[in-house]
């Protein structure tokens, strides 16, 4: 009877052995995907804490800046990379008829075109900035894109004086191309004229308190918040992190990172190099 019991105690005590076993084996088989998921979900979290912070620091009266601001991954890295940018994505919003005095508007040919850009098009980019009463026409939104910058009373008038004094030259550039225009230029639709607010240079304004705005640093501070947080304590805080790759049963980490509302290309992400050197932000090795 002893020994018949001191075998059943051995069989039980190897199966639990052997159930062990099996998971810490499932745990090495997986460490590499549970790896490569930690370090996803990490760059994850630390770009979605930039981006929470940016959203924290812009005043709440800018409502078109902070509903513009998004975070998108970046497609077409390779399998072993993963990448994300924090970029303004603005909707195209009607000018009314009490923003005119601080609006002044660009217009910029579009990047994606299979061909020249038309006269029509080219010719209010080269005299750009214009006022919504000077802009003598409107251009084609199938070849450009109009661009709204609001700037003070002041600078409105400037610009508009600057149009006033050179439209003998772009006039006589424009009769000559055979473009139509309107007599005492372009006057605002009954819902306001249609433009894309530049919320980059609202942004780099506000940023650095230029043009007269108080300085209000949120991109360059939420970069250095960061930095001041560091790997190491997010990886204290973030004990998902430590249970992915110790704990077999846990299997969250199969769904990270989070997926992002839209995406960037490659070309697309490296266009706001050019913003990020502005903010004097450098990321990596470069």
């Amino acid at each position: 009877m002893g020994r018949r019991g001191q075998e059943t105690e051995q069989d039980v005590r190897i199966e639990v052995n052997t159930s062990e076993f099996d998971r810490a084996y499932a745990l090495v088989q997986q460490w590499q995907k549970r790896s490569r998921a930690v370090q996803r979900q990490f760059l994850y979290r630390a770009v979605d804490g930039v981006y929470d912070d940016i959203l924290g620091l812009l005043p709440s009266d800018r409502r078109e800046l902070r509903k513009s601001i998004k975070m998108q991954r970046i497609r077409g890295l390779p399998d072993s990379a993963c990448g994300y940018v924090i970029r303004s994505v603005p909707k195209g919003a009607a000018v009314s008829k009490a923003e005119i005095s601080t609006t002044v508007i660009y217009v910029e040919a579009k990047s994606n075109l299979m061909r020249s850009v038309p006269v029509e098009t080219a010719l209010l980019e080269e005299f750009s900035p214009w006022t919504v009463e000077t802009l003598p026409y409107a251009p084609d939104p199938k070849t450009a894109k109009v661009i709204s910058r609001r700037v003070s009373t002041r600078e409105v008038v400037q610009v508009r004086q600057m149009r006033l004094r050179d439209k003998p030259t772009w006039r006589r550039r424009m009769v000559v191309a055979g473009i139509k225009m309107a007599g005492s230029g372009l006057q605002p639709r009954p819902g306001g004229m249609e433009a894309i607010p530049d919320v980059a240079f609202e942004s780099l304004r506000l940023e650095f308190g230029l043009g007269g705005e108080p300085s209000k640093p949120h991109w360059r501070r939420a970069v250095l918040q960061l930095a001041l947080r560091g790997g190491a304590g997010m990886i204290a805080r973030k004990r998902e992190f430590i249970r992915a790759m110790t704990d077999p049963t846990f299997t969250a980490w199969e769904q990270w990172p989070r997926r992002t509302r839209g995406f960037v290309t490659v070309a697309e992400a490296k266009r706001y190099v050019p913003f990020q050197k502005r903010l004097g932000i450098r990321v990596g090795n470069k």
